[in-house]
């Protein structure tokens, strides 16, 4: 993180950090249970089972970074937020054209590069010049997507999106950084520079209708998203992004933003965001 930023969030409100959720103690009780094993095609564990289920294009050597992702952010997952996968997940690896048997209205033929997931399964089109980073980033974001909808419920992630998805991306650029370190400083960079140019607001990309639209028509909404979990995650303790997600399942986004971060409105907290570009074009 440059320095000017680190500079500026401390100038912020000093909070004390919180313990995680009673919940959690036992989570992280239950990581002494936890025995991992990676074979071939999947990472086994006594919570929970990962397999990947790849199609004839893909390689040998996309498999093993696939298994190698899922490791990753599993270990990440349970060593920096007390986090243990309960739910057995299959994931699709396949490109354009191939047909694999799935949950996402029958064969998979997207077309769209990238991931998608529902509970228990994850589909990951490759481009065909797809690296280690790119599986490694694609897999975190859309294996963090599972631990929201394992905490929360499936219908929380469609409250507010902006936050599901950049959290999703934010961690998920973390643990591709162990790949390819210096990538968290260029999704910084990237955040700043696409939502300069283009610019949205993110109460136009708070439900899935609005998220979709803007997305389909071309608007930054990753980037967005990313700038707003950049900031919240460098001025708060990462653990808000779960007490968040927890308290956004009983409550509006606005009112969880309030109870966790005490920021009054999303109004607000685009403010702080206009307030942290004008400190970097000022630098």
């Amino acid at each position: 993180m440059e320095n000017w930023l680190i500079l500026w969030i401390t100038c912020q409100i000093i909070r004390n950090e919180e313990y995680v959720m009673e919940r959690r103690l036992l989570q992280v009780f239950a990581t002494f249970l936890l025995v991992y094993f990676v074979t071939l095609t999947g990472i086994t564990s006594a919570a929970a089972k990962v397999d990947i289920a790849p199609s004839k294009s893909v390689t040998k050597q996309e498999v093993q970074y696939a298994i190698n992702a899922v490791s990753r952010v599993t270990k990440y997952m349970r060593e920096k937020h007390g986090e243990i996968l309960t739910n057995n997940v299959r994931i699709y690896l396949h490109r354009t054209g191939d047909k694999v048997s799935s949950n996402f209205g029958g064969s998979v033929d997207s077309g769209d590069e990238g991931g998608q997931a529902v509970l228990g399964q994850i589909n990951v089109n490759l481009p065909a010049d797809a690296n280690e980073y790119y599986i490694t980033f694609i897999i975190a974001h859309e294996m963090v997507h599972q631990y929201q909808m394992l905490d929360t419920g499936v219908s929380t992630l469609n409250r507010n999106l902006w936050f599901v998805e950049g959290m999703a991306d934010v961690i998920g650029t973390r643990v591709a950084n162990e790949v390819n370190p210096g990538m968290y400083d260029k999704f910084v960079n990237n955040a700043f520079t696409q939502t300069a140019r283009h610019p949205i607001g993110l109460y136009v990309i708070t439900t899935r209708d609005g998220w979709k639209n803007n997305y389909n028509r071309g608007a930054k909404t990753y980037a967005k998203a990313d700038l707003a979990l950049i900031y919240l995650t460098t001025r708060f303790p990462d653990s808000y992004m779960f007490k968040y997600m927890f308290a956004l399942s009983t409550s509006s986004p606005e009112e969880a933003l309030k109870t966790v971060y005490g920021i009054e409105s999303i109004a607000d907290l685009e403010l702080e965001l206009e307030g942290l570009r004008e400190m970097r074009r000022n630098r």
